[in-house]
C-alpha cells in the first residue's frame, strides 16, 4: 500500500522539479547575457535533463507497480502523455546542444557567443516544451477519469 503512495509522491516531486527547471531556463534567457548567465544556463540544463530522466523512471515505476501495464498500455491518453513527453524531450535537444557548445568558452572564462537569432530559437524551443508539458496533465486527468 505504501509503494503506490511513495511512487506517486516521487513522480510528482520529479515533475515539479522539471517544470521549475524549465521555468528557470526561461528566466535566465531573459537576463542580460554574461558569463554567469551562460554558466547558470548550462548548469540548469544539466539538472533539467536529469529531472526528465527521473520523471520518466518514476512514471514507468508507477506503470509496473501500481495499476499495471495492462491498464496503462491500453489507454490512448497514456500514450498521448508519453508522446508529448518524448516530443518535449526531442525539442530540448536543440537548446542542450547549443549550451554544450559553450563549454570551452566557459572553461576559458569567456562569455560564449549567443546571438539574437540563436537566443530567439532557443527561447522558442523552451516555449514549445512548456506548451507540451502543460498538455500532459490534461491527458493524465482524462486517463484517471476513465477516458481513452
Amino acid at each position: 500500500m505504501l509503494v503506490p503512495i511513495a511512487l506517486s509522491w516521487l513522480h510528482f516531486i520529479c515533475i515539479f522539479a522539471l517544470v521549475s527547471l524549465l521555468l528557470q531556463e526561461r528566466k535566465i534567457l531573459s537576463m542580460n547575457w554574461s558569463l554567469d548567465a551562460a554558466k547558470a544556463l548550462l548548469a540548469t540544463d544539466r539538472w533539467f535533463g536529469l529531472s526528465a530522466m527521473t520523471v520518466l523512471a518514476s512514471g514507468f515505476a508507477r506503470v509496473f507497480f501500481e495499476k499495471g501495464e495492462a491498464y496503462y498500455f491500453s489507454n490512448f491518453f497514456f500514450w498521448s502523455k508519453l508522446a508529448l513527453f518524448i516530443t518535449a524531450g526531442l525539442i530540448s535537444l536543440y537548446p542542450t546542444i547549443q549550451f554544450l557548445r559553450w563549454r570551452k568558452s566557459i572553461q576559458a572564462g569567456q562569455t560564449p557567443e549567443f546571438g539574437a537569432d540563436d537566443r530567439r530559437r532557443v527561447t522558442r524551443a523552451i516555449h514549445a516544451q512548456m506548451l507540451l508539458v502543460l498538455l500532459i496533465p490534461l491527458c493524465a486527468v482524462l486517463m484517471a477519469r476513465g477516458y481513452g
